[in-house]
């Protein structure tokens, strides 16, 4: 049933909140489940506990169409969900499927919410410490959240898409606008062995995207004051994970973010020891695209203080890409009708380790073990000017590591790490200082090192970058790197440069 109507909680305060539902009763479950229309606020919620089979917002589990939410304090929130299929959970509004109505969001404060979800992710689902599945919303104003922990486990062995952060999904909302995240934000996902999952998690948002036919802004987000612990474990899927945001796309409309300060990030870290598909890593996101001609614009970014982005694990199907800035940045599909991708003004610095780390034997047609690092990139691959970046200073990088130990082949190893980047193609790049860069490494074993007529391995490392191919490269200033070294055996094509 839709609720239709206002609710105005006259400054009250709702308090210690028991609910608790069944698979018999797994619909949407929250202190408002599904509204419709109208105005919810001024009121104050402290202490929630919800154990559910289902779909679950603390305050209000589904939005649609000309909602006003505004003037909302909540604390302690606790959320634990079995889950069963396709179920999406989230501290203040659970499912916001606004259907390009316009719901808005206003002076509204989250304090302590925990989130634990176990079970069967067998379509995926979506979880947010603040709101997930973000639809078509109209604005999100004056959003103040503190200490999210977001523990999940995922029990399926089949493909699953599972978008994580303080918003799950975000798509299509016209403006974000003086959002402060602070204290811890600490999220875990471990899958079952063999589990194929789509995995997207960031400290902001899981995925954010510009193609539900509306453009959308982000402006003044602060996460300096945040500390991010970004975990994800056994998953063989195809992984993304950054600071700010897991993935950043756009369709055929436009993304536009700017004046972002994100700080005190502990770790973000890919592991599996039992092998990985294709992971992606970056100190603000994973991976950035735009496709079908979309656009995005990424521009006034501080960046500071992060301890380690690591990715390590056993064999690779694909490669694996880790960033001080972004793990990737391009069309994953090969660059078929890719936008442009804009990034300027940017500021990264004090940076512990950046590593890829791939071992184990890939003598299948189906494996490889390539890998790149850089500290701003791993991976810049546009098409045709695509992709423009300018304005950009690296400071204080303690170490670059890409490594790759394979013991015997079927494809060409690429092995690659830089000081700004461990490959580019197709892209231009201007005003780039790079400052005080501790190492560059590159090591690469292969045992048998037999290629079976599918080319030379590419080990190399730079002070600036890899590899590189067509591209534009304009004022670029390197200063004090300490120490740029390649290691590889057997039929190895080496290029040590700074």
């Amino acid at each position: 049933t839709q609720l239709w109507a206002n609710f105005d909680g006259n400054g009250h305060t709702l308090s210690n909140v028991t609910m608790k539902t069944d698979s018999t009763n797994s619909g949407y479950t929250g202190i408002f489940g599904w509204v419709n229309s109208g105005y919810f606020g001024n009121f104050n919620v402290d202490g929630v506990t919800i154990d559910t089979e289902g779909s679950v917002g603390g305050v209000i589990a589904h939005v649609e169409n000309q909602t006003s939410i505004s003037d909302i304090v909540v604390s302690d929130m606790n959320i634990n969900v079995v889950m069963t299929d396709n179920r999406y959970i989230s501290g203040v509004a659970g499912f916001v499927a606004s259907d390009g109505g316009g719901a808005t969001y206003n002076n509204i404060s989250l304090d302590k919410v925990t989130i634990k979800a176990n079970g069967n992710y067998y379509s995926g689902g979506s979880i947010g410490g603040f709101a997930t599945n973000v639809f078509g919303a109209k604005s999100f104003n004056n959003i103040s959240i503190k200490d999210i922990k977001i523990d999940v486990i995922n029990s399926t062995n089949h493909s699953s898409n599972i978008e994580i952060g303080g918003f799950g999904n975000i798509d299509g909302v016209g403006m974000l606008s003086n959002i402060i995240l602070e204290g811890y934000i600490d999220i875990a996902v471990s899958s079952s062995p063999g589990s194929n999952d789509d995995i997207k998690i960031g400290g902001f948002a899981g995925m954010f995207g510009g193609g539900y036919q509306k453009n959308t802004t982000l402006d003044k987000i602060d996460l300096k004051n945040s500390n991010i612990t970004i975990m994800v474990s056994d998953s063989t899927g195809t992984i993304a994970v950054g600071g700010f945001a897991g993935s950043i796309g756009s369709y055929s409309n436009l993304v536009n973010i700017s004046n972002i300060a994100l700080g005190n990030i502990e770790s973000i870290k890919i592991a599996n020891e039992n092998g990985l598909n294709t992971s992606y890593a970056g100190g603000f996101a994973g991976y950035i695209n735009g496709i079908q001609k979309g656009s995005i614009d990424i521009s006034n970014i501080v960046l500071e203080d992060i301890g380690e982005i690591k990715i390590t694990g056993g064999n690779a199907k694909n490669a694996n890409y880790a960033g001080g800035f972004v793990g990737y940045i391009g069309d994953k599909t090969n660059n078929h009708n890719l936008g442009l991708v804009k990034i300027s003004n940017v500021v990264v610095k004090n940076i512990g380790i950046i590593e890829t780390a791939i071992s184990g034997n890939t003598s299948t047609l189906s494996s490889m073990n390539n890998v790149y690092a850089g500290g701003f990139a791993g991976y810049i691959n546009g098409a045709q000017g695509s992709i423009d970046v300018s304005n950009i200073v690296l400071e204080d990088i303690v170490k670059i590591a890409s490594s790759s130990f394979d013991k015997d082949p079927m494809y060409s190893l690429e092995v690659m790490a830089g000081g700004f980047a461990g490959y580019i193609n197709n892209a231009t790049f201007s005003n780039i200082t790079l400052s005080n860069i501790g190492e560059v490494v590159v090591d690469a074993s292969i045992k048998n090192g037999n290629q079976v007529g599918h080319g030379t391995n590419r080990i190399f490392a730079g002070g600036f970058v890899g590899g590189i191919e067509n591209s534009t490269i304009d004022s670029v200033v390197l200063n004090d790197i300490s120490k740029i070294s390649t290691n590889g055996v057997n039929n190895v094509w080496m290029n040590v440069t700074q």
